[in-house]
């Protein structure tokens, strides 16, 4: 009976070298680690080693150039068995390897939504698809207290997502941390750690905050013909450079207010007994609540619209 190869299968190994087991259904010799037995498949492939006896050899090629295909051919009658039986009857072939031998590359990019209410997340792209990837491959620092992470994946061996919940204001970042994966060629990377951007947290914008301004106190104010007094309740007095109105009390600020909207008012200044002031520009609502929240004896003047 003739001889023959049972498998040729590769091996793992380092994509630099290439490593297939030969096996045969039974114990052969002859068999040289040159181009007359084998024919290697692949710009720049080379046998580098044979190892082996009887039924089972292991062979090396090497030298092959990155991104192209290699494989490895047995011809035909290039062993003999025991009886003298030279086979196999038929040449066997591998399936061919592309040469990788280029470790892993991953970016990262920062998808954080605009806003102070964003949270820090980014987007980890592998050229590839890996093998190996975790939470614990991540890491992240900066000035900002009490980050927890949240990983997931997004595409299976391509793509990562890493958001940072509950940080406090300050600065923050995520890395990668190197050799974390392996590529189908079992190259290791990234060869580098990958560090994300730096993103600043602030505190939430203030949005629809009532700031009430500091009262004003003291000074005086001077009264000139440019100016009308309206004093409520009515009390006597005369100043002589500016006409005097009196405000009954059942006189309502509502109305009040229309009046000196009619008659052209731009601004009324609010005074009160103890001289503190206060400048409003005019408008109806307005001016009927600076009327109304004068407490008594307090002054409201209203300059007039020169022409």
């Amino acid at each position: 009976t003739v001889p023959e190869l049972d498998t040729l299968v590769k091996q793992s190994s380092a994509n630099s070298l290439l490593v297939y087991k030969a096996t045969f259904t039974e114990p052969v010799t002859g068999l040289a680690a040159d181009n007359v037995d084998w024919n290697v498949k692949g710009d720049g492939c080379a046998i580098q080693s044979m190892t082996g006896s009887g039924s089972q050899y292991t062979i090396t090629i090497g030298s092959c150039l990155e991104g192209h295909l290699a494989g490895l051919v047995l011809n035909s009658s290039a062993v003999i068995d025991a009886a003298g039986n030279i086979g196999p009857s038929l040449l066997n072939q591998t399936n061919t390897t592309k040469i990788d031998t280029t470790a892993p590359v991953i970016h990262v990019f920062d998808v954080t939504e605009p806003g102070a209410a964003g949270t820090p997340t980014w987007v980890f792209d592998s050229e590839e698809p890996v093998t190996g990837m975790s939470a614990a491959n991540f890491s992240f620092s900066g000035t900002a207290q009490l980050c927890s992470m949240n990983y997931s994946v997004l595409r299976t061996g391509l793509g990562w997502q890493i958001k940072l919940l509950n940080c406090g204001v300050g600065t923050t970042q995520v890395t990668l941390a190197s050799n974390s994966v392996l590529d189908s060629a079992s190259n290791i990377g990234p060869t580098q750690a990958v560090a994300s951007n730096l993103v600043t947290i602030t505190p939430d914008e203030i949005v629809n905050q009532t700031i009430t301004p500091t009262t004003p106190t003291g000074g005086t104010v001077s009264i000139t013909p440019e100016e009308e007094v309206i004093i409520y309740p009515p009390v006597k007095e005369t100043i002589s450079t500016s006409p005097v109105k009196e405000l009954k009390p059942a006189t309502k600020s509502e109305t009040v207010a229309k009046e000196l909207v009619q008659e052209g008012r731009k601004k009324v200044l609010v005074t009160n007994p103890q001289q503190q002031s206060w400048l409003i520009a005019l408008g109806l609502s307005v001016v009927a609540l600076a009327i109304s929240s004068v407490a008594a004896g307090s002054q409201l003047r209203t300059r007039r619209r020169r022409h």
